[in-house]
Formats: C-alpha cells, structure tokens, sequence
C-alpha cells in the first residue's frame, strides 16, 4: 500500500474511503500496489461498503481526489470484494476460496494501516 491520508494518487489502483458522522463526512485515501504475479486480479475496480464505510477502488491518475471524483471513474457499483456465500450454496471454487482469503485480509491491512496512521495523526 502506498500513501494514505489526504494525498490523491497518480499510477497504480487508487482507493478513498468515507466515513460519514454526525459533523459530516471524513475521508482517507492512497494507493494499492499489488503484485500481478502472485496475485491476479486480486483488488477490483468499483465500489462496496464495509464496516460502516464507503469504498471506491479506481485505476485512472488522481480519481481519488475527491469522492465525487472517485464515483465517476467507477462506471458500476456493485461489490469490489467478495461477498459471504448465501446458505444455499453448497460449494465453492477453490480458486474462489483462495481470492476470498485474500480479500479478507487486505480489507483487516487496510484497516490495520487507517488506524496506525490515525493514532500518529
């Protein structure tokens, strides 16, 4: 992961995240190096929601400057990360499997970093 905080990103795929409170809305963003190799088309382009907040995962130069920005470099919003399987479903892909355990943990690195740097902020 790259930078994070108040800086937009040029290059690589670039993320923003909202929270919104009672005073309005806060924002975080940076950017995502991902190793092609080892991991394919583990981050993908668009929006979900997480934990309370908003996510957009964009590719063009500085389309996370600003929310606003960052919706119109996503043409569809739909989830970005896997979701759980519903009851119904009686079996997975390994592969499937595999990308969902990525997933997982770069979301608990994210938020891991968020909180480093919001605790030095």
């Amino acid at each position: 992961m790259g930078k994070n905080g108040k800086r937009s990103c040029k290059g690589d795929l670039c993320f923003i995240i909202r929270t919104n409170n009672s005073e309005g809305s806060e924002f975080e963003r940076g950017c995502i190096t991902n190793n092609e190799e080892l991991y394919p088309n583990l981050f993908k382009i668009g929006y979900f929601e997480h934990s309370g907040k908003d996510h957009i995962i964009c590719l063009s130069n500085r389309c996370n400057k600003d929310w606003e920005e960052a919706e119109k470099s996503v043409i569809i919003k739909e989830p970005a990360c896997a979701t759980t399987p519903s009851p119904t479903t009686t079996t997975t892909n390994p592969s499937e499997i595999i990308k969902d355990y990525f997933r997982r943990r770069w979301n608990s690195l994210v938020y891991g970093w968020t909180n480093e740097f919001n605790d030095v902020m």
